[in-house]
């Protein structure tokens, strides 16, 4: 059974630090109207009056990402990359079934032998996410400015009357940093980040809501990637190559 599979030993950690600056403006909203009557209705999700992406966002938006584009791949080491925990279907490893595991070795069997590597990555309901997103906060002045938007009639494709609305965005050339930690990643692992960040670079993903009117379009950088090993209880850290190509 692969050490890599489980948290009792950290051999490896990989630590990038990442800016993202929006080629287009996006929002992440709230979910709440403005409080004042002056505020638009639908504002973006801020901290300390700045906005801001939630880790959970980015989490989300990779792990998507990874699933669309590793669906079809075949097993690797008799492993799938992807279940279809997330579509409707069954996770490959059920967290009823550590009830029936006499022993911890019997599920951390059940866990080597059947875990898909999307899994293992960013983890389900019974299994331990690997992967770590910190929220990515401003670095620059991130303006925000209000947008008008209208609800349109299915059958004429005119404007509902009285239907109208504003909302907030933040304007392009917002810049953000945040941080991904891998603990023990395996193989495939890392080359499923690069390939978010390439498509990311390449406009296919996109960040936060109304991407059909063109928002959400993102550059990623590589401002710095760490890896972190420990071999016979001694840590060693170094730059880890290979991350120019992104």
């Amino acid at each position: 059974m692969s050490s890599n599979l489980f948290f009792d030993r950290i051999k490896e950690m990989i630590k990038l630090k990442v800016r993202l600056t929006n080629v287009s403006a996006f929002r992440i909203g709230t979910g709440e109207p403005g409080v004042s009557p002056t505020e638009p209705d639908n504002m973006v999700i801020k901290y300390n009056g700045k906005p801001f992406i939630p880790g959970s966002s980015l989490k989300g938006i990779f792990r998507s990402t990874v699933e669309s584009l590793y669906r079809e791949k075949s097993p690797e080491n008799g492993r799938p990359f992807v279940c279809e925990g997330t579509s409707g279907g069954e996770f490959c490893v059920d967290p009823k079934n550590r009830k029936d595991s006499t022993t911890e070795e019997d599920w951390e069997k059940e866990v080597a032998q059947n875990a898909c590597y999307t899994c293992l990555l960013f983890g389900n309901s019974a299994i331990s996410s690997r992967i770590f997103f910190s929220d990515a906060m401003p670095v620059n002045e991130a303006k925000v400015s209000v947008r008008d938007g209208v609800m349109i009639r299915r059958d004429t494709e005119t404007a509902m009357e009285g239907r109208k609305y504003d909302y907030e965005v933040t304007n392009p050339g917002a810049a953000f940093e945040f941080e991904i930690e891998i603990i023990n990643p395996l193989k495939p692992h890392i080359e499923m980040v690069k390939n978010v960040l390439r498509l990311m670079n390449m406009g296919y993903v996109r960040i936060g809501g109304n991407k059909s009117r063109g928002l959400g379009r993102f550059k990623a950088e590589i401002i710095s990637a760490e890896r972190l090993t420990v071999e016979n209880g001694e840590v060693k850290l170094s730059k880890l190559e290979g991350w120019n190509d992104v």
